[in-house]
């Protein structure tokens, strides 16, 4: 049952992270289509802030 629960929990985490980061990817291409004539497009955790 131990390995049990700490498997269960190594694939909770990669999944975590995997959603995390499909999150965040789908997050910035929304962004970036959205303002495709802003040219920067790189500081989109700051465009973020300053809204």
């Amino acid at each position: 049952l131990m390995v049990f629960s700490a498997a269960w929990r190594l694939i909770a985490g990669i999944w975590g992270i995997f959603c995390l980061a499909l999150l965040r990817t789908v997050g910035i291409l929304a962004a970036n289509s959205e303002s495709e004539q802003n040219e920067h497009g790189g500081m989109l955790l700051l465009d973020w802030r300053n809204h």
